[in-house]
């Protein structure tokens, strides 16, 4: 019932999850990357949770024109209305809420 938000969350799960492989990727395990992605909703709104395995909280960057990667947390806080983010025993999560 929350089709007028799909394109946002879409857009807001890529680049969450996006950061998250990103991220792991930085913890020198030749592993592929886990991360984990869930959905909440109660029927108005949606918020997506993303955890990853790396303890380092995310920092929002003004990205220059020509750089090539730091407009993500610029996309998710333009885009949500409300995001964050929060240590668990191991790892992270991030945030977004659409509504």
């Amino acid at each position: 019932g929350l089709r007028d938000l799909a394109d946002t969350a879409e857009l807001l799960a890529c680049e969450l999850v996006t950061n998250a492989i990103n991220a792991s990727q930085h913890l020198g395990n030749p592993e592929p990357p886990v991360v984990c992605l869930w959905l909440v909703s109660d029927q108005t709104s949606l918020i997506i949770h993303v955890w990853d395995a790396c303890k380092e909280m995310p920092v929002r960057k003004d990205a220059e024109a020509d750089d090539l990667s730091g407009r993500g947390l610029m996309i998710i806080d333009t885009l949500s209305a409300r995001w964050g983010s929060y240590q668990e025993a191991q790892g992270k999560v991030v945030w977004a809420m659409v509504s």
